[in-house]
């Protein structure tokens, strides 16, 4: 992920030919290894995994209280994103009709490298 490899991630590759199977492989220090998958075109995904829900400024720090009432207050105001932990991959490379992610399969073994950008 912009040039720091996904420390912990899925990537899945949705056949297009035949039965449109799809194959996982789990991304352990930015690599992978996956066979099976048939031959012809696949689109490509790729997910962060085990990171939970994306953190906000908000959810960091609690928000100041109104005096008197004992309850943390909401400020009003909409949380921001945090800034993506490194080897965070965005949520559009997770989804087969947003990632942009293809490639051609053949026959034998190949390498497939990604660099995915923020």
């Amino acid at each position: 992920m912009n040039g720091t490899p996904v420390p912990s991630g899925v990537i899945t590759f949705h056949s297009e030919v035949g039965n449109h199977d799809v194959f996982n492989a789990p991304i352990r220090d930015g690599r992978y290894s996956v066979d099976g998958v048939p031959v012809g075109a696949a689109v490509v995904t790729v997910r962060n995994t085990g990171s939970g829900p994306p953190v906000t400024e908000q959810a960091k720090k609690p928000s100041a209280a109104p005096a008197g009432d004992g309850k943390v207050g909401d400020s009003g105001t909409k949380p921001k994103p945090a800034a993506p932990a490194s080897g965070a991959v965005p949520a559009r490379y997770g989804d087969p009709a947003t990632s942009g992610l293809s490639t051609s399969i053949r026959a034998g073994a190949q390498v497939y490298p990604l660099d995915l950008a923020p």
